[in-house]
């Protein structure tokens, strides 16, 4: 066990964990960094803002969802009359999505993350991310209608196929839901593989999201590429990172500045490393470089990093013999890696 000095401790009344463990969202939009308390981002809703208590995390930790409300001002200050649920991607604070509905609580995800759940005053809603649609829709009794929901709980099946809503006169209504329908085998060609390839690994989150997607329904072909392009981390030489640390700290600003180019390429798989071979007392420049390289790398990940998360996520997903197999390659490879990490929380 150990303790973390948050400063906004009641944010943590929805907080979700991602998968691994190393971040925090938060009512609001609030990311923070477990190990310090710190936040790293506020996830950005333009015109919209954050309002009530809900907020839901796919089990993979990839997506973040939240009710929003858009304000109208009027002469005794605000109100909402229109609401939506933002799906943000946690690895870059990125929107994904953005559903225009009544005002809902209880979100939450299925078990693939492809579709949400949430209720409101009479009714439990379920959407499809992929197509941005609402597949389910169901009307409670009359006798059990309430003002903000119906259901003062929620709970969902592990296989996602029934929900469970807990009424305030203690009933439980118990709700079958569409299966989730499987994504049949579609064969891409050549260059509509290379450009969902290009697409998962790109700065666009919603882009990525649908790439996934269709990635996930070619398995043929994405676990031979998968197999040819993806590799376990390997922890960086220590001899590298000694004198990366040794130019952090040179009077020549060219050799500071490209020894902090050549760091910020290194992930967490680099800490352990870097404690081994800190210098006992650092000067102040050391420091400030160090922590500097620190924010950045904990705000938002990109790169290399960002392209094997989301290919864990389509891994997971075909859930064959040869996904779990590569998937076990990935989990073996250098500690504290992001890649590492996700295997590992997808193979749980």
């Amino acid at each position: 066990m150990r303790s973390s000095d948050f400063s906004q401790p009641q944010l943590l009344a929805r907080g979700c964990f991602d998968s691994a463990n190393s971040r925090l969202s938060t009512l609001g939009g609030h990311i923070l960094d477990v190990e310090t308390g710190k936040e790293v981002a506020r996830l950005s809703a333009g015109e919209w803002r954050f309002i009530g208590l809900e907020t839901a995390l796919s089990r993979d930790g990839t997506l973040f969802a939240a009710n929003l409300g858009k304000p109208i001002e009027t002469a005794d200050g605000y109100v909402f009359k229109e609401f939506a649920v933002g799906v943000w991607e946690v690895a870059t604070h990125q929107p994904v999505f953005q559903l225009e509905t009544a005002r809902l609580r209880h979100l939450q995800f299925t078990p693939d993350g492809t579709r949400l759940i949430a209720t409101d005053a009479d009714k439990i809603h379920v959407w499809d991310l992929v197509s941005e649609k609402e597949i389910f829709r169901r009307s409670t009794p009359f006798r059990l209608r309430y003002v903000n929901s119906f259901a003062s709980a929620l709970a969902l099946s592990n296989d996602g196929r029934k929900v469970a809503t807990g009424l305030p006169d203690t009933t439980v209504l118990l709700w079958d839901l569409p299966a989730p329908v499987k994504a049949k085998a579609t064969p891409l060609t050549p260059a509509e593989f290379e450009q969902s390839w290009a697409d998962m690994a790109g700065a666009d989150a919603r882009r990525a999201f649908l790439a996934t997607r269709r990635l996930a329904s070619a398995p043929d072909q994405f676990i031979p590429g998968a197999l040819k392009r993806l590799k376990p981390a390997k922890a960086p030489a220590k001899d590298e990172i000694k004198q990366l640390l040794t130019d952090l700290d040179d009077p020549s600003f060219q050799k500071r500045d490209a020894a902090a180019k050549r760091l910020s390429q290194f992930g967490p798989e680099a800490d352990v490393v870097l404690r081994a071979v800190m210098p006992a007392r650092p000067s102040l420049e050391l420091e400030r470089r160090l922590e500097k390289h620190f924010a950045a790398r904990s705000a938002v990940m990109k790169g290399e990093d960002l392209l094997y998360v989301r290919a864990v996520r389509v891994l997971e997903e075909i859930n064959s013999p040869d996904a779990r197999k590569l998937l076990q390659v990935l989990a073996d490879g250098a500690a504290d890696a992001w890649r590492t990490r996700a295997a590992q929380a997808a193979l749980k």
